[in-house]
């Protein structure tokens, strides 16, 4: 099984780490028109916050070593955001 579950305070996001599709269970994405990357919008206290898909799945597998690192995409297409595909820089 591919797919790992995890939750960002009342959000829960099915992500395939494979495939680097994502399922948000409360869903708001979108694409910034700025950056190409796809975000997620969660909300906490009432508060909605933002956090870049690439960058959820590079916690997931490789957890606190993303601190202070930039994370990339490999073959720079934005929308492969599978974790085979990110590097940590």
């Amino acid at each position: 099984m591919n797919n790992i579950l995890f939750q960002i305070a009342l959000c829960k996001f099915k992500v395939n780490i494979l495939t680097g599709e994502a399922e948000c269970l409360a869903p708001n994405t979108w694409i910034d028109k700025n950056s190409g990357y796809t975000y997620l919008n969660f909300y906490v206290d009432h508060k909605e916050y933002s956090v870049a898909l690439h960058e959820l799945i590079a916690f997931k597998v490789w957890g606190n070593a993303i601190e202070g690192k930039l994370i990339k995409h490999k073959d720079g297409d934005k929308d492969k955001n599978e974790y085979t595909n990110l590097e940590l820089v």
